[in-house]
This record gives C-alpha cells, sequence and structure tokens, in this order.
C-alpha cells in the first residue's frame, strides 16, 4: 500500500507542477512575481513547476490564490463515463465478497454466498447488479437476511433452492439453470446451492430509496448492512427495530437522534423497544432523516402480494414477444430485436427484466443510436452483442458471453448482434434489466 502511494505521488507531483505553470504563462505572470508573491526563491517556484520537489496543500493555495484560480484547477478532470463493461475474464481475478450481516435474529456474521459486483465504479446505480456463487449449506445452519427493497435472480448454473418468509409462512422454491425470479426482498429470504458445488447466479436489487452506492448501507452489494431478521406481525415491533438499527448505523445515542427529530430520549426509547407506536408526523421526520420510504418502515406488515414471481426456463421461449417503438414514430418498431418480460406476474414492480434476441448488424440499415430515459444492465449470454454509443464521438464495444454493460440509457446507444454465420438472424441472446424514473413505458 505505501508502494502504491508513493508512486501516486510521483505521478501527481510532476502534473500538478505543469499545471501551475500553464497557469501562471496563461495568466501572464513572470516566476519572479509570483515566487516574490509567495515569499519563495525563483528557484523553489520553478522546482515546484518541475515537479523536482514535493508540496504542501497550503503552499498550492496559496499559489492559486496568486493565480487568481481555484485549486481544482491544478488537478486532473474525473473522468466521466455513461457505461461501464465487466468482462468475464476480469472476474478470475477479482477477490469476492462476504456480505456482513447484522440485525436482532441470531445468525452467522457474513453471509454464506459469494458475491462479485458487476458495476462497482459506476455511481448513481438505481439498480445494483452482482454475480454470485451460491454455496451448499446445511438444514442447521440456514440463515436469513433482507435489504431494499426488489431483487430478480436469475440462474445460470446448477440448482438453487430459495426460500422466502412471508405473513403465509414458509415458501420455498427450486430453480434451475435458466429459471428466474422476482421477489420483494425486504421479506427475509435464504439461497442455498442443492449440489456440492456452487451454483452460479445473477442478481439485480432495487432500492425505493434511490441511488445506491457503494457504500449505501443495507442496498448495497458492497456494503455493510444487510439486515439479518424475521417476519414482524406487529406494525409498532417493525417500525420500531428499524429506527433503532438506523440510528445505530448511523452513529447516533439515543439522546442525539432524539434532539434532531424534536422528541423525548424517554419517547424514542420506548419506540424502539416497540412499547408505544410511533405516530405519522414522526415517522415523516423519520422517513426524511434517513431518506428512507414509508414502505421501509412497514415492509413486512404492509403485506402487499405477490411476494414473488418465477419464470421457468423451460417457458421462456414460449412467452409473448414485444418491440420497443421509437417515441417520433410510433408507427415503426424502434428495434428489430425480440423482447420477453421475465416478470410479468409481478405488478408495479420497479425494474423490468427482458430476454432479448438481438438480430445481426445490417438486418436493419436503418438503426441509429437512441435515447430513452433510466438505466439498463445487461448481461450476455450467448453470441457476440455489439454496443455503439454516443457521446459526441460514436464508439463502439464487443461483448461476449459472460461480458456485462451499465449503461446510462439517456445517452444515445446501440445495440447489434454479431454472428460469423452468414445466414443467421439472431445474434446474441442477452438479458437485460431495465429501470426508469417514469415506469417501464
Amino acid at each position: 500500500a505505501l508502494r502504491t502511494l508513493a508512486t501516486l505521488e510521483e505521478r501527481a507531483t510532476p502534473a500538478i507542477g505543469s499545471a501551475i505553470r500553464d497557469q501562471r504563462i496563461h495568466s501572464g505572470h513572470t516566476l519572479r512575481r509570483i515566487a516574490k508573491q509567495l515569499g519563495i526563491s525563483q528557484g523553489k517556484l520553478s522546482n515546484i513547476e518541475t515537479g523536482k520537489v514535493t508540496f504542501t496543500f497550503s503552499e498550492l493555495t496559496a499559489i492559486s490564490k496568486c493565480l487568481g484560480v481555484g485549486i481544482e484547477a491544478f488537478f486532473p478532470k474525473p473522468r466521466v463515463s455513461p457505461y461501464f463493461i465487466k468482462r468475464r475474464e476480469d472476474l478470475a481475478s477479482e477477490q469476492p465478497i462476504l456480505r456482513q450481516l447484522v440485525g436482532p435474529a441470531p445468525g452467522p456474521p457474513t453471509n454464506h454466498n459469494l458475491v462479485w459486483p458487476l458495476a462497482h465504479p459506476f455511481v448513481g446505480k438505481h439498480v445494483e447488479p452482482v454475480l454470485s456463487h451460491i454455496t451448499p449449506l446445511s438444514d442447521s445452519d440456514v440463515h436469513f437476511i433482507v435489504h431494499d427493497h426488489e431483487e430478480f435472480m436469475f440462474v445460470l448454473k446448477g440448482d438453487v433452492e430459495t426460500s422466502l418468509k412471508t405473513n403465509e409462512g414458509l415458501a420455498v422454491e427450486r430453480l434451475g439453470a435458466g429459471d428466474c425470479i422476482y421477489f420483494r426482498s425486504h421479506l427475509p429470504h435464504c439461497h442455498r446451492s442443492l449440489a456440492p458445488d456452487p451454483a452460479e447466479a445473477l442478481h439485480v436489487m432495487f432500492s425505493l430509496r434511490g441511488a445506491i452506492d457503494p457504500d449505501d448501507g443495507e442496498a448495497s452489494s458492497s456494503g455493510q448492512r444487510f439486515y439479518r431478521r424475521g417476519v414482524y406481525a406487529d406494525p409498532t415491533k417493525e417500525v420500531g427495530e428499524k429506527i433503532a438499527f438506523l440510528r445505530r448505523i448511523h452513529g447516533y445515542t439515543i439522546d442525539a437522534l432524539a434532539h434532531d427529530i424534536e422528541v423525548g430520549a424517554r419517547h424514542l426509547a420506548q419506540i424502539e423497544r416497540g412499547e408505544k407506536p410511533a405516530d405519522v408526523d414522526l415517522l415523516l421526520r423519520l422517513v426524511r432523516k434517513f431518506r428512507r420510504p414509508v414502505e421501509y418502515f412497514l415492509a413486512t406488515t404492509l403485506d402487499k402480494q405477490p411476494y414473488y414471481y418465477i419464470e421457468r426456463a423451460e417457458h421462456i421461449h414460449a412467452l409473448p414477444t414485444r418491440r420497443r417503438r421509437a417515441p417520433d414514430d410510433p408507427g415503426q418498431a424502434h428495434t428489430p430485436h425480440l423482447f420477453r418480460c421475465l416478470a410479468s406476474g409481478f405488478p408495479d414492480r420497479g425494474m423490468h427484466p427482458y430476454y432479448i434476441q438481438v438480430r445481426v448488424a445490417g438486418c436493419d440499415s436503418r438503426s441509429v443510436p437512441r435515447s430513452h430515459h433510466g438505466q439498463e444492465f445487461l448481461y450476455v449470454l450467448d453470441g457476440e452483442l455489439e454496443l455503439v454509443i454516443d457521446t459526441g464521438q460514436p464508439v463502439t464495444e464487443l461483448l461476449r458471453p459472460g461480458d456485462c454493460l451499465f449503461l446510462e440509457s439517456s445517452v444515445p446507444h446501440l445495440l447489434r448482434g454479431r454472428s460469423r454465420n452468414p445466414y443467421a438472424a439472431m445474434g446474441a441472446e442477452v438479458l437485460d434489466v431495465f429501470w426508469s424514473p417514469f415506469g417501464e413505458d
């Protein structure tokens, strides 16, 4: 780690020095004049500009004031990309994450399944995609976890047993390769492999709270706080325990939180213990304080059905197809690709998962990059997928099986299949999970 920091410092110092020199020359100042204002020698300022000496932030601030620019002018601008590609071969060299568990229910400190985030560097995600290795688990070691708010799981390999605790009892489903499930992940759930070897699955999670950033608590694959609990039968108990949980993970004492939300500390302690119900006004203050929707505090006791929906592999090719349409040309199909919805039996969902058969390039010469609201996660199941994205200058990327893409859909983009077979109509088969603030259509 020290060697890495040293390398970064060695690279940063000449770059910042060069930026100081460029700003000085652009401002029409001489070395002598700026050195005199700073109270240093010309030689030292020259060495700063050539990166031969290190300098402090105080010195850098003084230089920025002399040149009449903000200190940020000396640092490289961060690269912002509207898409992120994760290659299958890159995952082999990455260490998986063991998700830490907290909460009132008994159980281990970490979840048994291994997780690889698939869009970790992308800031502002509204859906969180991960690849998991679902390991075997004995009956005595089964533990249930929850997190915000909905989850879509697609089994890539092996057999998975998914158990969900609902207000109507325990639901247990077996899923094989190609099967998928969309479920309310605020319900306690457990995935385990039914074979000695781990199963492999894609998971995409959605939170009502908004964007999911890498360290954003319960919602994040790489966060620290997947919650371990059971089903609540009493809303007073559920609200109380969730308030206590949020208070602890944000580092508040009872007195500090009570002061912030303008309630007595004793009264708040009674609410947390489930001895008194929280009134509506207090609950709304907590919603604003912790940036949680009301549904978060009452997720289990609201008992919204259906709890989950399963689409089996053998039925997917028989599902009805649809085509996306261009908003400026309602009479024409936007794309000749075939879309099959994988969660049609789950109403009012936050994400929209599709199985897409992507036609090969050249089948529709009129296709041009288009944009729409929202974000998309795409995983190539088979074939080759060509992405054309226009950020002022068109960029083309090729994705192969096991590669995946996270995309800001408001940037013009075009997807095309690739095939070496001159007779092929379809070039790629893709799993697509789409989110939009305005809904599916």
